[in-house]
């Protein structure tokens, strides 16, 4: 990849910049994609940016799970206990590697620090300058998210080309020339943001439209202000989560027999719940929703893309409080879109990922897939589902996975650092 300061008078400027915020525990998988999109676009003229959120936010519930047992409800409480857990996560996850070192042709930018985050958040939230308790755990639990935001804000506001790329380091495009055949299609089809949406198991993020893990904005239609990609997070309430349904998964051991009878009997709080959750559906404004909501139902004329995310119906959605029962074909036929939890409209999913085609199967760890045309176009880690399941090794797994994609795509192995 070649930056603006290295291109000499006789070449080209870049065509398009890839806008990436890292933090210490994706060090080494930015490293492991930013060689395999140079290997996978050698003709490419991109500019790499990226954020450095190195002064990460890790909140209390997160880092609790590294303690033991007997310490974790303490951590919520105890300021030196969270504070042992936040130490025993950094062991686990940071990456002091040099940025500079690992992408030697990027713009490396600093992120802001989490004190600059929360002031930020809680201003943008109206909080004023004294937020209640509930509050201040509020903008807490949130805080991640306005930090990434904010991180991309960083590294946007300095590009100067038409096209600008977000990209999370752990999303993987693995589609020889993607970049020449996205843009391609963008200017062909006149389409002003292309990328990936949230995969339906996240039933209360917003649908139909790309987000932030990989969107593509054409900037002569889409032009960047600061603050286009913030969550509204704070502000609003927690989304409705069923007591009754988030148990019922628990109950899966007990056989079929048993989960109708306790269905049965409760019949009155399970449509209930189930009714008040599917308010939920799309709901929630994380990051994306504000340029999510300009472009809903083409109120502005601009025209929006995305990949096909594959779902698996067996898999379990997040929050986990769908089960088989609700999500029933028949039911859900019965439903409109907005109350549906599996997306309606014809062609936004894919049953058919990866291993159908015979790249390696990335869901069966847990992770996300994306096709484009019939095709593999990308997977998502997704590390923070099962980060402790696979542990710090996961760019191995990652390394190992892409290396057998190259295979069959005739391509050599990444270079290791």
């Amino acid at each position: 990849m070649i930056s603006p300061a290295q291109s000499s008078a006789n070449e080209p400027l870049p065509v398009v910049s890839i806008c990436t915020v890292s933090t210490p525990a994706h060090t080494a998988l930015l490293s492991i994609n930013h060689a395999l999109t140079q290997t996978l676009n050698p003709r490419a003229n991109a500019d790499w940016v990226v954020t450095d959120n190195r002064d990460l936010h890790l909140d209390r519930k997160k880092t609790a799970q590294f303690l033991p047992v007997p310490h974790r409800k303490r951590a919520v409480h105890d300021d030196e206990v969270a504070r042992r857990g936040r130490e025993a996560y950094r062991q686990a996850f940071y990456d002091s590697r040099n940025l500079h070192a690992d992408l030697p042709n990027a713009r490396i930018l600093e992120g802001p620090t989490i004190e600059q985050v929360t002031k930020r958040a809680a201003a943008l939230s109206g909080l004023g300058d004294n937020p209640t308790p509930a509050q201040k755990v509020r903008v807490d639990k949130m805080l991640g998210s306005y930090h990434h935001a904010f991180g991309l804000d960083v590294a946007f506001a300095g590009v100067t080309t038409r096209y600008a790329i977000a990209m999370d380091p752990d999303f993987y495009v693995v589609r020889p020339d993607w970049i020449t055949d996205v843009l391609r299609h963008m200017r062909t089809e006149n389409v002003a943001v292309f990328g990936a949406p949230w995969n339906p198991r996240w039933y209360q993020k917003f649908r139909y439209f790309p987000c932030t893990h990989f969107l593509v904005l054409d900037l002569t239609q889409v032009p960047w202000r600061e603050e286009i990609f913030s969550p509204d997070l704070i502000a609003h309430p927690p989304r409705y989560v069923s007591k009754f349904w988030r148990s019922d998964p628990m109950r899966r051991e007990a056989g079929l027999v048993s989960r109708l009878l306790h269905l049965a009997r409760n019949w009155k709080t399970a449509v209930s719940e189930d009714r008040q959750q599917r308010r939920a559906i799309g709901a929630n404004r994380d990051t994306g929703y504000r340029l999510f909501e300009e472009f809903a139902n083409g109120r502005n004329g601009l025209k929006a893309d995305m990949l096909n995310p594959v779902l698996d119906r067996r898999e379990p959605f997040i929050p986990d409080a769908i089960s088989g029962f609700q999500r029933n074909a028949v039911l859900e036929s019965l439903l409109p879109d907005r109350l549906s939890y599996i997306p309606k409209r014809r062609g936004y999913v894919a049953r058919t990922g990866f291993r159908e085609h015979g790249f390696p199967d990335f869901r069966s760890l847990g992770w996300e897939e994306f096709m484009w045309k019939g095709e593999p176009f990308a997977f998502h880690v997704r590390g923070e589902l099962q980060r402790r399941s696979v542990g710090s090794r996961i760019d191995d797994t990652v390394a190992k996975g892409l290396d057998s994609v190259l295979s069959r795509l005739g391509r050599a192995p990444l270079a290791r650092a």
